[in-house]
């Protein structure tokens, strides 16, 4: 009977350790201030106006975003209130600047001004893109095919940069 009571006294103090760990919050270190660190770079970094590095830095955030999340969930990591508010606005700011052409003018009115003046017929495509991906088509030649002008004279592009990305193209031109 001593020996299974020394062994149900070993096995609680085990139960009690692992309970203890558990709910625990988990102790500041070097991850908990490298990862929203790198977030908050890589959030900054999908606003840049270069379609190769905002694709590069929106994929890297939605990578390390979900391995973030990973972390918290399984209590490996701690952010802080004021940190978080900070990314969750920082996250607002580039899907807001990547929609940016969509607050504006449909129409630019150097173009329309420019196309009237000549008598030119004026067309416009929207295309839209996720974290810098699907905006192949957002081309002057896809403008193009997609309307009766045959010969472009005029031509402005208004592209958004974020992680979210809305893209117009507007060609003035002879039919």
């Amino acid at each position: 009977m001593s020996e299974a009571s020394e062994r149900f006294k070993r096995n609680k103090q085990k139960y009690v350790q692992a309970f203890t760990e558990a709910i625990e919050p988990p102790k500041p270190n070097f991850t908990s201030k490298l990862l929203p660190s790198l977030l908050i770079i890589t959030i900054l970094g999908t606003m840049l106006p270069f379609q190769t590095t905002m694709a590069f830095f929106s994929l890297s955030f939605v990578t390390i975003g979900l391995l973030s999340l990973i972390l918290y969930w399984k209590n490996h990591l701690k952010i802080t209130r004021s940190m978080t508010a900070l990314l969750i606005a920082l996250t607002a700011t580039s899907v807001l600047s990547g929609c940016s052409p969509a607050f504006t003018f449909q129409t630019p009115p150097e173009l329309i001004k420019f196309a009237h003046e000549n008598n030119f017929e004026v067309h416009s495509i929207t295309k839209i893109g996720i974290f810098g991906l699907g905006l192949e088509d957002a081309t002057i030649a896809a403008a193009q095919a997609d309307s009766i002008i045959k010969t472009v004279q005029g031509a402005q592009i208004d592209r958004g940069h974020g992680l979210v990305n809305i893209v117009t193209v507007t060609i003035a031109g002879k039919s």
